[in-house]
């Protein structure tokens, strides 16, 4: 793909993400981006298939990013604390980006018209980077190191903790920035709550 190509499609995400999110998927028509990117509707199907296969593409763009962020490679089993915190700070900063916070409100919003899409966003974003955390988990309890509770369930109570700060950001559309010192101090708790109750 040459530069000039990259660059078109990279705008074409950027501009159908910020309509998504503030239009809603099933209100922005194809017309819609075409109005502020330029091209033709060709350009779009062309390159992404048609609107779903636009919003595949931007959902694997932004939960790729936060996977990247949160370096799962990283992980170090024996110093399982340290590792759920960097995992916890990571995870909560993507969260609160404004395009992984739109991504996720839209989404809640169109899943009962776009289940499939709702499913792809699952699966490429919470499903992925709790099916990572739960390696890490069993890795643990294998050595003997946690009690044996179930790792997938283990890895979903600790992000669902994490994210209910994210859910009432959805909830309640807040404007309001949540500082690192804020995001830190809840992480630490999380953690330390969550360990508490897990480790042999």
């Amino acid at each position: 793909m040459t530069k000039k190509k990259i660059i078109k499609k990279e705008k074409i995400i950027k501009v159908a993400s910020n309509l998504f999110f503030e239009k809603g998927f099933s209100n922005t028509s194809i017309d819609d981006i075409i109005k502020v990117t330029g091209g033709s509707k060709r350009d779009i199907y062309n390159e992404f298939g048609n609107k779903s296969g636009l919003l595949s593409v931007i959902i694997e763009t932004y939960t790729n990013k936060v996977v990247d962020e949160v370096q799962f490679d990283k992980f170090d089993e024996n110093n399982l604390e340290l590792s759920l915190k960097k995992f916890g700070y990571s995870l909560v900063q993507s969260y609160m980006k404004p395009e992984i916070l739109g991504l996720y409100t839209m989404i809640f919003k169109e899943a009962k018209l776009f289940p499939d899409l709702a499913l792809e966003f699952y699966e490429k974003g919470p499903m992925l980077g709790t099916l990572k955390l739960s390696e890490l988990l069993q890795n643990c309890i294998d050595k003997g190191k946690l009690k044996k509770f179930p790792n997938y369930k283990l890895a979903s109570f600790f992000i669902s903790i994490l994210r209910d700060k994210i859910h009432l950001e959805v909830i309640l559309n807040s404007s309001k920035p949540v500082s690192l010192e804020e995001i830190k101090g809840d992480v630490d708790l999380a953690v330390e709550i969550f360990l508490n109750g897990i480790k042999k």
